[in-house]
């Protein structure tokens, strides 16, 4: 009797820590305008992430990184959720777009309004974080730089420095030869893989190479399977498709991922096909 009751000591006390476990995870996925009970959320494969999720990381965390990413999928949108090495969490759109910063501890009420939460015991705050600048007040000598490696060739000539690169400044890297901090300017170029790293007097220093390749991009109409184009047609006659994405889970499932909106523009539904374009109902 009493190794009956060790036994189911230990089951009601595993049977607790699961319930936490599966409220923390509830409360660290919501998107934005669906219920959580109708969420379905897959780890990535971070190579399926979406690309400008990625871009946003690399340009604002260069000293941090990619820890894990998901997949969220509701019944009129879905989004991208990206763990740092930080432990801090950050929220993307469908579309890639950064929504909101969080941490993982934070409370549903606290993800509902966008706001953080308190970190953990395994936070850190970024060392190098980036202050977002204009380009026009980039060092004369990056501009230079810019126009002769690259945007002059890239662009033939033919662009405005604002719609093709973003810059920003970081404050607090220590300078190897020197004793102080140092002044350090990141730019992103449009279509460029990594960031350029210049100093404070605008000399280029390295350029940063993305750790992850890009798999996940909005996929155009035409790049999708006919099998999901044609039920899209027969099924859904007066919608038609806004965005498209392919995704492959941690574990190598892979399936398409279909928005579609109505007519009138008033209701969206989110569609799910499998590898060979087969609705996934589950």
């Amino acid at each position: 009797m009493k190794k009956f009751k060790f036994y189911q000591f230990f089951s009601i006390v595993g049977l607790f820590f699961l319930i936490v476990s599966c409220n923390e995870t509830n409360d660290l996925f919501v998107l934005d305008g669906e219920d959580p009970k109708d969420l379905q959320v897959f780890e990535l494969d971070n190579e399926y992430l979406a690309e400008e999720a990625h871009d946003y990381i690399d340009f604002n965390y260069p000293s941090i990184g990619l820890d894990k990413s998901y997949i969220l999928i509701g019944k009129k949108s879905f989004g991208f959720e990206a763990v740092l090495l930080n432990t801090e969490s950050l929220s993307f759109d469908e579309g890639g777009q950064y929504k909101f910063n969080r941490k993982e501890k934070s409370s549903k009420e606290n993800l509902k309004n966008g706001k953080n939460g308190k970190c953990d015991s395994k936070c850190k705050s970024p060392r190098d974080k980036v202050e977002w600048i204009k380009l026009s007040d980039l060092p004369n000598g990056v501009v230079d730089y810019l126009h002769k490696e690259y945007l002059d060739s890239m662009f033939n000539g033919n662009y405005v420095l604002d719609s093709v690169a973003k810059a920003g400044k970081i404050i607090g890297l220590k300078d190897k030869d020197a004793d102080s901090k140092s002044t350090y300017y990141v730019v992103h170029v449009k279509d460029l893989k990594g960031i350029l790293y210049f100093n404070d007097k605008g000399e280029f220093l390295k350029i940063h190479k993305p750790k992850f390749k890009r798999h996940c991009k909005k996929l155009r109409h035409l790049d999708l399977l006919k099998s999901i184009k044609l039920y899209v047609e027969e099924n859904h006659p007066d919608h038609y498709i806004v965005h498209a994405r392919k995704v492959r889970t941690k574990g190598g499932k892979v399936f398409f991922l279909v928005k579609l909106v109505s007519s009138d523009k008033q209701n969206f539904v989110v569609l799910k096909f499998d590898k060979d374009g087969v609705l996934v109902t589950s």
